[in-house]
């Protein structure tokens, strides 16, 4: 079993990165030397530097460097899982929804939504609502109504269904 920590770490990373954060974390778990079921908080510090040193700065804008640092320090000092299964599920789906429509943007895009409507620690599906409205939001002044239209609806059916499996 991995320690919640590590899981965290993949999460905010994933957040960022997509599909390829798990690949980010294992290289640099195994660099780190890190205990997966018991890591010190060292071990867990230096894997945030490494992820850091070996990935965002190569990969990410560098105003963005420290904001994910951010995230990760704090998903390495949280003893808990940042988010419930479920809805850690449902970000990945529309995560990966959005990015199918606008690349890598749409998940900057949707974190940084997140963070100004104050819905990081997302508990429930449906909280996701007035994420999908403010994207909705933004894309009918960036584009056009019909593709801002067909985005809101079609994160709100992966929402809708998230929410009737976790009832």
């Amino acid at each position: 079993m991995v320690a919640v920590q590590i899981e965290n770490v993949e999460h905010v990373l994933e957040n960022w990165l997509g599909d390829m954060a798990v690949f980010v974390v294992n290289k640099q778990i195994a660099v780190a030397e890190v205990d997966l079921m018991n890591p010190s908080k060292e071990s867990l510090n230096y894997l945030v530097d490494l992820i850091e040193t070996k990935c965002l700065v190569k990969m990410m804008d560098p105003s963005k460097v420290a904001q994910v640092k951010n995230d990760l320090k704090k998903a390495i000092e949280t003893p808990v899982p940042l988010e419930k299964e479920a809805v850690m599920a449902l970000n990945k789906k529309i995560r990966a929804y959005l990015r199918k429509k606008f690349g890598d943007v749409a998940v900057h895009t949707m974190n940084t939504q997140k963070k100004k409507l104050g819905i990081e620690d997302i508990r429930s599906p449906l909280e996701y609502l007035k994420l999908a409205s403010e994207i909705h939001s933004i894309l009918s002044d960036m584009v056009d109504d019909d593709l801002a239209r067909e985005v809101y609806d079609g994160m709100v059916n992966i929402i809708e269904d998230a929410a009737k499996e976790e009832a």
